[in-house]
């Protein structure tokens, strides 16, 4: 080989060692891991660490404010006076309906589509009921109704009861009298030919006090005897009421001698100075619950929510004899009013409040058939 060749050939090699010192060194390969395996079932976050969407608390709903409007059964008075107190103790304005629960269940129904109330505040638990069958009603677990017995709620929060009532019957005892009537003392009085003509009561299409007087007759006697006993009351009967404390007005002025409803509204009366009393019937007696409801899609949720939270309070309750409304309170730490009626003298039957509700509407339809259209 001559020196030129040499040459050539030893800067060749020279060349390509430079070129492989400064290229970069080749990245190693990545040690072999297998892929990520997608998490077992057990590998899931337990519910219990961090719920992603654990629904709120009551206690973690926001502040209320603005104006709740409310569907309201019990007499004005009471319902003026709380609904006061209310926007007095919250700064939540009031709007509310006077309305009795037979006309309220009505009204709430026709409203399903675009609601109109946030709350229906009191009347007789049995359309509350029913207003939760037909899905009108929301279910609002309220911290304050931890007070409440169970009996006196439903266990799926869709109403809670604020008080109890009892079915007696009002007397004008000074008319009794004059007409030489002895009073009556048991159901079976009122059908008696003697007081054809003398006897008010609320319409059971209309009105839940009605309707809770009818379901107690029916639940007592059975079906057909209790109808058979109304088709014999209707003759007695001077005039169906459109509310529940209808007939007591008519005592009171002499349109009637006697009058079926609940004893706390005659109770109301008396201290107003009508000249009536009560009788609790000896034999058997049904009571109503007074319940409180949220409704399903109200303008004002948050604010309804604080009225039934504040309803439920002893203090709210007990302001119900300030307004002489004198029904039993639901939260034992409520103090009971002096002129209430005392439970121990009632002999109330076991009310079946489900059956009461689910049977309401055909109950109806049969007495409007069979009972309410009868001459007298």
């Amino acid at each position: 080989m001559n020196t030129t060749k040499f040459f050539a050939l030893f800067a060749l090699i020279a060349i390509f060692a430079v070129l492989a010192a400064c290229a970069p060194a080749p990245t190693p390969a990545p040690t072999a891991a297998p892929p990520t395996a997608a998490p077992k079932p057990t590998d899931a976050p337990k519910p219990t660490a961090v719920p992603p969407t654990a629904a709120p608390k009551p206690t973690d709903a926001p502040k209320a404010g603005g104006t709740v409007t409310v569907y309201a059964s019990p007499q004005e008075e009471w319902v003026k006076a709380a609904m006061a107190q209310f926007t007095k103790d919250t700064g939540i304005k009031v709007d509310y309906v006077a309305i009795g629960s037979g006309e309220a269940y009505t009204r709430i129904a026709a409203e399903k589509a675009a609601p109109k109330a946030d709350v229906w505040w009191g009347g007789t638990v049995d359309p509350h009921i029913q207003a939760k069958l037909a899905g009108l009603t929301e279910k609002y677990c309220s911290p304050n109704a931890k007070d409440i017995p169970a009996q006196y709620k439903d266990p799926e929060c869709f109403w809670t009861g604020m008080y109890v009532g009892f079915i007696g019957f009002t007397i004008n005892p000074n008319l009794l009298k004059q007409k030489n009537l002895p009073t009556p003392k048991v159901w079976a009085d009122l059908i008696k030919p003697e007081y054809k003509g003398l006897i008010a009561m609320s319409d059971p299409a209309q009105s839940g006090t009605a309707y809770v007087i009818m379901a107690t007759l029916v639940q007592k006697m059975g079906e057909d005897a209790a109808f058979k006993y109304l088709a014999a009351l209707h003759k007695n009967i001077t005039q169906y009421t459109k509310s529940g404390p209808g007939p007591i007005t008519l005592v009171g002025q002499g349109e009637a001698l006697i009058g079926i409803n609940f004893a706390h509204d005659t109770i109301m009366f008396m201290k107003q100075g009508q000249p009536i009393n009560y009788v609790i019937p000896e034999d058997f007696d049904g009571y109503e619950i007074g319940g409180v409801s949220l409704l399903k899609g109200g303008p004002n949720p948050a604010a309804g929510k604080a009225l039934i939270d504040w309803t439920l309070t002893a203090k709210a309750m007990e302001l119900a004899a300030t307004a002489n409304s004198f029904q039993v309170p639901t939260n034992p730490n409520a103090a009971v009013p002096k002129e209430s009626v005392k439970v121990s003298d009632v002999k109330a039957i076991d009310y079946k409040l489900d059956w009461a509700a689910e049977n309401r509407r055909r109950l109806v339809t049969r007495w409007t058939n069979e009972v309410g259209n009868l001459p007298k």
